[in-house]
Protein backbone atom coordinates (compact mmCIF):
# COMPACT_ATOMS: atom_id res chain seq x y z
CA UNK A 1 0.00 0.00 0.00
CA UNK A 2 1.16 3.48 -0.58
CA UNK A 3 0.35 6.84 0.61
CA UNK A 4 -3.01 7.73 -0.49
CA UNK A 5 -4.98 4.32 -0.24
CA UNK A 6 -5.77 2.69 2.49
CA UNK A 7 -2.12 2.30 4.71
CA UNK A 8 -2.23 4.57 7.90
CA UNK A 9 0.00 7.23 8.55
CA UNK A 10 1.21 9.70 11.40
CA UNK A 11 -1.22 12.83 10.99
CA UNK A 12 -0.62 14.99 13.31
CA UNK A 13 0.14 16.33 16.83
CA UNK A 14 -1.60 18.04 19.46
CA UNK A 15 0.15 20.73 20.79
CA UNK A 16 2.77 19.57 23.94
CA UNK A 17 1.70 19.61 27.52
CA UNK A 18 4.77 20.40 30.08
CA UNK A 19 5.02 17.38 32.32
CA UNK A 20 8.37 18.51 34.36
CA UNK A 21 10.18 21.62 34.50
CA UNK A 22 13.48 19.82 35.82
CA UNK A 23 16.89 20.40 34.97
CA UNK A 24 18.55 18.09 32.38
CA UNK A 25 16.29 15.15 33.12
CA UNK A 26 17.18 11.92 32.55
CA UNK A 27 16.23 8.51 31.07
CA UNK A 28 12.29 8.54 30.64
CA UNK A 29 9.65 6.01 30.04
CA UNK A 30 6.10 6.49 29.49
CA UNK A 31 3.45 3.46 29.49
CA UNK A 32 -1.18 3.57 28.87
CA UNK A 33 -3.23 1.50 31.19
CA UNK A 34 -6.48 2.00 29.42
CA UNK A 35 -7.46 5.25 30.68
CA UNK A 36 -4.42 7.45 31.12
CA UNK A 37 -0.76 7.53 30.67
CA UNK A 38 2.27 6.90 33.22
CA UNK A 39 5.56 9.26 32.52
CA UNK A 40 8.11 8.18 34.53
CA UNK A 41 11.98 10.28 34.55
CA UNK A 42 15.18 10.84 37.09
CA UNK A 43 16.33 14.59 37.69
CA UNK A 44 18.64 15.97 39.77
CA UNK A 45 16.89 18.04 42.78
CA UNK A 46 19.26 19.58 44.95
CA UNK A 47 22.45 17.45 44.27
CA UNK A 48 20.57 14.34 44.33
CA UNK A 49 18.80 12.19 41.75
CA UNK A 50 15.43 11.43 41.90
CA UNK A 51 13.02 9.55 40.14
CA UNK A 52 9.15 11.20 39.50
CA UNK A 53 6.11 9.70 38.21
CA UNK A 54 3.37 12.15 36.36
CA UNK A 55 0.01 11.06 35.41
CA UNK A 56 -1.19 12.07 31.91
CA UNK A 57 -4.66 12.25 31.14
CA UNK A 58 -6.36 10.63 27.56
CA UNK A 59 -6.88 14.36 26.36
CA UNK A 60 -2.91 14.74 26.79
CA UNK A 61 -2.81 16.89 30.14
CA UNK A 62 -1.18 16.27 33.04
CA UNK A 63 -3.98 16.95 36.15
CA UNK A 64 -1.96 16.99 39.09
CA UNK A 65 2.15 17.74 40.34
CA UNK A 66 4.41 15.36 39.65
CA UNK A 67 5.33 12.56 42.43
CA UNK A 68 8.64 12.17 44.19
CA UNK A 69 8.66 8.54 43.73
CA UNK A 70 12.22 7.98 45.43
CA UNK A 71 12.99 9.04 48.74
CA UNK A 72 15.13 11.90 50.30
CA UNK A 73 18.76 11.10 51.20
CA UNK A 74 18.54 8.67 48.35
CA UNK A 75 20.13 8.55 45.16
CA UNK A 76 17.77 6.97 42.25
CA UNK A 77 18.17 6.84 38.55
CA UNK A 78 17.16 4.94 35.29
CA UNK A 79 13.24 4.36 36.30
CA UNK A 80 10.64 2.19 34.29
CA UNK A 81 7.18 1.54 35.02
CA UNK A 82 4.49 -0.28 34.28
CA UNK A 83 0.29 -1.06 35.13
CA UNK A 84 0.30 -4.45 37.35
CA UNK A 85 -3.85 -4.41 36.63
CA UNK A 86 -4.42 -2.52 40.18
CA UNK A 87 -1.36 -0.10 40.54
CA UNK A 88 1.44 1.38 38.59
CA UNK A 89 4.65 -0.80 39.76
CA UNK A 90 7.67 1.66 38.60
CA UNK A 91 11.66 0.15 39.20
CA UNK A 92 14.54 2.08 39.36
CA UNK A 93 17.95 1.92 40.28
CA UNK A 94 18.82 3.27 43.63
CA UNK A 95 20.82 3.44 46.90
CA UNK A 96 22.07 5.79 49.83
CA UNK A 97 25.09 7.33 48.74
CA UNK A 98 25.21 5.94 45.00
CA UNK A 99 23.00 4.08 42.65
CA UNK A 100 23.89 0.03 42.69
CA UNK A 101 20.13 -1.89 43.63
CA UNK A 102 16.91 -2.22 42.35
CA UNK A 103 13.99 -0.31 44.07
CA UNK A 104 10.06 -0.97 43.50
CA UNK A 105 7.24 1.65 44.12
CA UNK A 106 3.73 1.58 43.76
CA UNK A 107 1.73 4.61 42.75
CA UNK A 108 -2.19 4.78 42.76
CA UNK A 109 -3.94 5.32 39.30
CA UNK A 110 -4.60 9.33 40.77
CA UNK A 111 -0.63 9.55 41.02
CA UNK A 112 -0.31 9.23 44.83
CA UNK A 113 2.42 6.97 46.60
CA UNK A 114 1.07 3.69 47.83
CA UNK A 115 3.64 2.72 50.50
CA UNK A 116 7.35 3.80 50.78
CA UNK A 117 9.48 1.90 47.72
CA UNK A 118 11.49 -1.10 48.86
CA UNK A 119 14.84 -2.57 47.76
CA UNK A 120 14.56 -5.92 45.64
CA UNK A 121 18.48 -6.54 45.01
CA UNK A 122 21.07 -6.41 47.64
CA UNK A 123 24.47 -8.15 47.71
CA UNK A 124 28.29 -6.80 46.31
CA UNK A 125 27.04 -6.60 42.76
CA UNK A 126 25.38 -3.56 41.01
CA UNK A 127 22.45 -4.17 39.99
CA UNK A 128 21.18 -1.23 37.27
CA UNK A 129 18.80 -0.53 34.83
CA UNK A 130 16.11 -2.12 34.93
CA UNK A 131 13.08 -2.64 32.14
CA UNK A 132 9.94 -4.26 32.11
CA UNK A 133 7.18 -5.51 30.30
CA UNK A 134 3.71 -7.43 31.13
CA UNK A 135 1.88 -10.18 29.82
CA UNK A 136 -1.46 -9.06 30.96
CA UNK A 137 -1.46 -10.81 34.08
CA UNK A 138 2.10 -10.80 34.92
CA UNK A 139 5.01 -8.43 34.89
CA UNK A 140 8.24 -9.14 33.25
CA UNK A 141 11.63 -8.04 34.72
CA UNK A 142 15.36 -7.64 33.16
CA UNK A 143 18.47 -5.72 34.08
CA UNK A 144 22.33 -5.22 33.76
CA UNK A 145 24.62 -5.66 36.54
CA UNK A 146 28.20 -5.43 37.37
CA UNK A 147 29.90 -8.28 39.77
CA UNK A 148 32.84 -7.38 41.95
CA UNK A 149 34.92 -9.20 39.42
CA UNK A 150 34.17 -6.54 37.09
CA UNK A 151 32.04 -8.81 34.55
CA UNK A 152 28.44 -7.61 33.34
CA UNK A 153 25.72 -9.46 33.40
CA UNK A 154 21.70 -9.61 32.13
CA UNK A 155 19.31 -11.24 35.04
CA UNK A 156 15.41 -11.83 34.62
CA UNK A 157 12.64 -12.84 36.52
CA UNK A 158 8.76 -12.68 35.79
CA UNK A 159 6.63 -11.21 39.06
CA UNK A 160 2.83 -12.17 39.49
CA UNK A 161 0.02 -9.44 40.27
CA UNK A 162 1.48 -10.07 44.06
CA UNK A 163 4.91 -8.54 42.91
CA UNK A 164 5.74 -12.27 43.88
CA UNK A 165 8.53 -14.03 41.69
CA UNK A 166 6.99 -17.23 39.57
CA UNK A 167 10.67 -19.14 39.78
CA UNK A 168 14.05 -17.87 40.64
CA UNK A 169 16.47 -15.41 38.93
CA UNK A 170 17.25 -16.01 35.89
CA UNK A 171 20.82 -15.82 34.35
CA UNK A 172 20.59 -14.63 30.62
CA UNK A 173 23.89 -13.74 29.74
CA UNK A 174 27.37 -13.23 31.53
CA UNK A 175 30.32 -11.89 29.68
CA UNK A 176 33.45 -9.66 30.52
CA UNK A 177 32.02 -6.97 27.81
CA UNK A 178 29.84 -4.47 28.98
CA UNK A 179 26.16 -5.58 28.97
CA UNK A 180 23.30 -2.82 29.09
CA UNK A 181 20.59 -0.85 27.90
CA UNK A 182 17.89 -3.83 28.26
CA UNK A 183 14.45 -3.78 26.45
CA UNK A 184 11.96 -6.16 27.78
CA UNK A 185 8.60 -7.15 25.59
CA UNK A 186 6.24 -10.18 25.84
CA UNK A 187 5.12 -11.42 22.05
CA UNK A 188 2.16 -13.68 23.36
CA UNK A 189 4.01 -16.42 24.00
CA UNK A 190 7.39 -15.68 25.49
CA UNK A 191 9.53 -12.71 26.83
CA UNK A 192 12.14 -10.96 24.38
CA UNK A 193 14.84 -9.48 26.48
CA UNK A 194 17.55 -7.36 23.82
CA UNK A 195 20.59 -5.33 25.09
CA UNK A 196 23.65 -3.79 23.86
CA UNK A 197 27.18 -5.38 24.12
CA UNK A 198 30.07 -2.72 24.60
CA UNK A 199 33.97 -2.54 24.87
CA UNK A 200 35.99 0.61 23.88
CA UNK A 201 33.01 1.12 21.71
CA UNK A 202 29.21 -0.35 20.69
CA UNK A 203 29.80 -3.90 19.28
CA UNK A 204 26.08 -4.86 18.64
CA UNK A 205 22.23 -5.40 19.64
CA UNK A 206 21.51 -9.06 21.28
CA UNK A 207 18.24 -10.93 21.82
CA UNK A 208 17.34 -13.14 24.75
CA UNK A 209 14.16 -15.30 24.94
CA UNK A 210 12.84 -16.56 27.93
CA UNK A 211 9.71 -18.46 28.71
CA UNK A 212 6.23 -17.67 30.65
CA UNK A 213 7.68 -18.43 33.57
CA UNK A 214 11.32 -16.40 33.05
CA UNK A 215 13.21 -19.26 32.35
CA UNK A 216 15.62 -19.57 29.10
CA UNK A 217 13.93 -20.30 26.13
CA UNK A 218 16.60 -21.01 23.06
CA UNK A 219 19.79 -19.37 22.29
CA UNK A 220 21.01 -15.76 22.51
CA UNK A 221 21.27 -14.59 19.15
CA UNK A 222 22.85 -11.04 17.41
CA UNK A 223 20.67 -9.12 15.76
CA UNK A 224 22.60 -6.38 14.09
CA UNK A 225 25.75 -7.38 11.46
CA UNK A 226 28.37 -4.56 12.09
CA UNK A 227 30.00 -2.97 14.48
CA UNK A 228 27.12 0.03 15.69
CA UNK A 229 30.21 2.40 17.05
CA UNK A 230 31.04 5.51 19.50
CA UNK A 231 30.68 5.15 22.81
CA UNK A 232 27.37 6.03 24.10
CA UNK A 233 24.89 2.80 25.08
CA UNK A 234 21.72 4.41 26.36
CA UNK A 235 18.88 4.42 24.04
CA UNK A 236 20.85 3.34 20.93
CA UNK A 237 18.22 0.60 19.67
CA UNK A 238 14.58 0.42 20.04
CA UNK A 239 12.84 -2.75 19.24
CA UNK A 240 9.04 -4.40 18.93
CA UNK A 241 6.81 -7.25 18.50
CA UNK A 242 4.04 -6.75 15.63
CA UNK A 243 1.81 -9.87 16.28
CA UNK A 244 4.16 -11.82 13.95
CA UNK A 245 8.09 -10.57 14.26
CA UNK A 246 9.91 -7.87 15.91
CA UNK A 247 10.98 -4.55 14.59
CA UNK A 248 14.58 -3.86 15.52
CA UNK A 249 15.73 0.08 14.57
CA UNK A 250 19.47 1.09 15.72
CA UNK A 251 22.41 4.04 15.31
CA UNK A 252 25.55 3.51 13.66
CA UNK A 253 28.62 6.13 13.64
CA UNK A 254 28.98 5.73 10.07
CA UNK A 255 31.24 8.43 8.22
CA UNK A 256 31.82 10.31 11.46
CA UNK A 257 27.44 10.72 11.33
CA UNK A 258 24.97 8.85 13.32
CA UNK A 259 22.66 7.39 11.04
CA UNK A 260 19.18 5.15 11.69
CA UNK A 261 18.84 1.86 10.30
CA UNK A 262 15.52 -0.79 10.94
CA UNK A 263 15.26 -4.55 10.19
CA UNK A 264 12.95 -6.73 10.96
CA UNK A 265 13.71 -9.87 13.27
CA UNK A 266 12.46 -13.62 13.52
CA UNK A 267 10.97 -14.86 16.61
CA UNK A 268 14.19 -16.36 16.93
CA UNK A 269 16.35 -13.59 16.70
CA UNK A 270 16.83 -14.30 13.15
CA UNK A 271 17.30 -11.32 11.32
CA UNK A 272 14.57 -11.70 7.80
CA UNK A 273 15.88 -8.42 5.82
CA UNK A 274 18.68 -5.90 4.91
CA UNK A 275 19.05 -2.96 7.29
CA UNK A 276 17.56 0.31 5.68
CA UNK A 277 18.64 3.23 6.09
CA UNK A 278 15.32 5.59 7.84
CA UNK A 279 15.56 9.73 8.54
CA UNK A 280 15.27 12.78 6.32
CA UNK A 281 18.61 12.93 3.88
CA UNK A 282 21.10 14.88 5.39
CA UNK A 283 20.00 14.78 9.16
CA UNK A 284 21.57 13.56 12.23
CA UNK A 285 19.27 10.32 13.18
CA UNK A 286 19.46 8.35 16.53
CA UNK A 287 17.53 7.50 20.08
CA UNK A 288 15.45 5.36 18.11
CA UNK A 289 11.63 4.52 19.88
CA UNK A 290 9.74 1.58 18.36
CA UNK A 291 5.81 0.65 19.59
CA UNK A 292 3.07 -1.50 18.30
CA UNK A 293 -0.19 0.25 16.86
CA UNK A 294 -2.03 -2.99 15.79
CA UNK A 295 -2.73 -4.44 12.31
CA UNK A 296 1.55 -5.85 12.03
CA UNK A 297 2.80 -1.87 11.65
CA UNK A 298 4.97 -0.22 13.91
CA UNK A 299 5.45 3.62 14.48
CA UNK A 300 8.89 4.88 15.04
CA UNK A 301 9.84 8.08 17.04
CA UNK A 302 13.75 9.12 16.34
CA UNK A 303 15.45 12.29 17.74
CA UNK A 304 16.43 14.60 14.40
CA UNK A 305 19.00 17.15 14.07
CA UNK A 306 20.28 19.70 11.54
CA UNK A 307 22.16 22.42 11.75
CA UNK A 308 21.98 22.30 15.40
CA UNK A 309 18.18 22.44 15.50
CA UNK A 310 16.92 18.64 17.38
CA UNK A 311 13.62 18.03 17.13
CA UNK A 312 11.64 14.81 17.30
CA UNK A 313 10.11 12.83 13.82
CA UNK A 314 7.33 10.49 14.15
CA UNK A 315 6.43 8.28 11.08
CA UNK A 316 4.14 4.79 10.85
CA UNK A 317 5.92 2.20 9.41
CA UNK A 318 4.41 -0.35 6.27
CA UNK A 319 4.75 -4.19 6.44
CA UNK A 320 7.91 -3.75 4.76
CA UNK A 321 9.69 -1.48 7.27
CA UNK A 322 9.34 1.86 4.84
CA UNK A 323 8.48 5.10 6.96
CA UNK A 324 5.58 7.31 5.39
CA UNK A 325 6.82 9.79 3.10
CA UNK A 326 6.28 12.97 5.51
CA UNK A 327 7.25 12.14 8.97
CA UNK A 328 5.09 14.22 11.55
CA UNK A 329 7.80 16.63 13.22
CA UNK A 330 7.34 17.03 17.30
CA UNK A 331 8.90 20.20 19.69
CA UNK A 332 8.92 20.74 23.12
CA UNK A 333 7.18 23.41 24.68
CA UNK A 334 10.74 24.90 24.23
CA UNK A 335 10.98 24.32 20.46
CA UNK A 336 13.13 21.37 21.35
CA UNK A 337 12.54 17.50 21.54
CA UNK A 338 15.25 14.98 21.91
CA UNK A 339 14.65 11.07 23.17
CA UNK A 340 11.07 10.07 22.39
CA UNK A 341 9.38 7.38 24.44
CA UNK A 342 6.39 6.04 23.25
CA UNK A 343 3.41 3.99 24.30
CA UNK A 344 -0.21 3.62 22.06
CA UNK A 345 -3.77 4.01 23.59
CA UNK A 346 -6.73 3.08 21.77
CA UNK A 347 -6.36 6.19 19.20
CA UNK A 348 -3.35 7.70 19.68
CA UNK A 349 0.39 7.36 20.32
CA UNK A 350 1.41 9.05 23.26
CA UNK A 351 5.21 10.85 23.27
CA UNK A 352 7.11 11.97 25.81
CA UNK A 353 10.54 13.88 24.21
CA UNK A 354 13.11 15.92 26.76
CA UNK A 355 14.73 19.47 26.79
CA UNK A 356 17.88 20.67 28.63
CA UNK A 357 14.99 22.27 30.69
CA UNK A 358 12.24 19.57 31.19
CA UNK A 359 9.85 16.83 29.54
CA UNK A 360 7.04 17.36 27.26
CA UNK A 361 4.29 15.04 26.24
CA UNK A 362 2.75 14.99 22.75
CA UNK A 363 -0.63 13.51 21.96
CA UNK A 364 -0.33 11.67 18.24
CA UNK A 365 -2.64 10.70 16.24
CA UNK A 366 -3.31 8.18 13.70
CA UNK A 367 -5.45 8.04 9.96
CA UNK A 368 -6.04 7.44 6.37
CA UNK A 369 -2.35 9.10 4.81
CA UNK A 370 -2.55 12.43 3.06
CA UNK A 371 -3.04 12.38 -1.10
Amino acid sequence: MVDGGTRRCVLRSDAPGEVSRGADPGRMRVAWNGEHWAVVWSEVIDDEPAVFFARVDADGHRPRPPLRVSERRTHASAPAVVWNRTAWSVFFTGGLREVGDLYQARVASRGSAVGRPWRMTRGERLDLDPAVATSGTETGLVWAARGPDQRWSIYGEVLDRWDRPRSPLTLIRNSSLALGAVELGWTGQEWAAAYVTAGREVFGVELARLDPAGLMHGSVRRMTDTRLGDVTAEQRFAIAWNGQRHGLAWSELRDGQRQLFFRWISPRGNPLTEPQRVGLEGDVAAAPALVSVGDGTLVLAWESERDGDRRVAVALLDEEGVPQREPVTLRGVEGVATRPALAVSADAVGVVTRSERGISFHRVTLGACRR
